[in-house]
């Protein structure tokens, strides 16, 4: 009896070892203009998750946020032809709009994101509300299409990137300034 018992803890020990982390997930994070590493504070990511960093210029000047975006959109591609179903992927800012315009597109089963701070937040973003000509190769690009796969949205109110008030773009400014690298502290 002492025997069968020894050997039935010892089997679900050796499983659960060899199984690894029951909620391990492959994570990758698309970080904002300038914010290298922020979003790695993101309360999603757990101990036992594999991360990726997803590199691409995350710049508005030289050589200009659309191209900016572009990049990150062709190296996100480029990581989820490669990544494991159920992926979870977190953009912020300037890679919340390169993850929500990404996951508009077919994806593998069960990808799933989550963005921080979104420029094309559907009614507030600020590249919803500002009508600017191609300044500095910005273009403001209005609301994307739906997601085809789930996407939680994180905005803080008033932070002037996700959450533009179009009758204050002042108060909006300050809000930005005030608000918008509050998401990780």
């Amino acid at each position: 009896m002492r025997t069968s018992i020894l050997v039935i803890v010892f089997t679900a020990f050796v499983s659960l070892l060899l199984a690894g982390p029951a909620n391990a997930r492959n994570v990758i994070v698309v970080d904002g203009t300038g914010r290298s590493g922020s979003a790695l504070r993101a309360p999603e990511i757990h101990p036992e998750d594999t991360v990726t960093t997803l590199t691409y210029p995350a710049t508005v000047l030289a050589p200009g946020y659309d191209q900016s975006v572009e990049a990150g959109k062709q190296a996100l591609r480029a990581e989820l032809a490669d990544a494991p179903d159920g992926t979870l992927v977190i953009g912020y800012s300037q890679g919340a709009r390169i993850v929500g315009d990404v996951l508009t597109e077919p994806q593998k089963p069960g990808v799933t994101g989550i963005v921080y701070s979104d420029p094309r937040e559907a009614g507030s973003g600020v590249e919803t509300k500002v009508a600017l000509p191609d300044v500095l190769g910005a273009t403001m690009s209005g609301e994307r299409q739906p997601f085809t796969v789930p996407v939680e949205s994180r905005c803080i109110p008033s932070d002037g990137v996700c959450d533009w008030h179009a009758g204050d773009s002042v108060g909006s400014i300050v809000g930005y300034l005030e608000l918008h690298t509050a998401y990780f502290n």
